[in-house]
């Protein structure tokens, strides 16, 4: 199975940083390229709110086999942080940085073949 998985976080939720207006409309563009039958992927969406990471492990603990591929396209910020490794920041009343070493090593278990689309913006400590 070929699968995509598109998520975006727009902070809607979150007072803290600014909303990226653009983060909706890229997934949904991303979406429905990945849709077409040309593409050759299953394509889901999951939250990109700070459950994603649960979100994401219940999706992969559905799977019979591993997946001949996974495509995943994120759209939102990065925390740049010195001393730590990036990560994703999630939206919610609080947000959450999900490491994207971490992010790497659930994707790299769930299929043989893994390319990943970060379109962010920085969030710097």
């Amino acid at each position: 199975m070929h699968l995509a998985l598109v998520l975006s976080s727009t902070y809607d939720l979150n007072e803290q940083v600014v909303t990226l207006p653009t983060s909706e409309s890229n997934r949904l563009l991303v979406r429905g390229r990945l849709q077409r039958r040309d593409a050759g992927f299953h394509v889901e969406s999951l939250p990109g709110d700070r459950d994603f990471p649960e979100a994401l492990e219940e999706r992969f603990a559905q799977l019979d086999a591993p997946l001949d591929s996974l495509f995943l396209y994120y759209s939102g910020y990065i925390a740049l942080k010195e001393g730590r490794s990036p990560a994703l920041l999630l939206d919610g009343e609080r947000l959450r940085a999900y490491p994207l070493p971490r992010l790497f090593r659930a994707l790299e278990r769930a299929a043989e073949n893994v390319f990943v689309v970060l379109d962010t913006a920085a969030m710097a400590d």
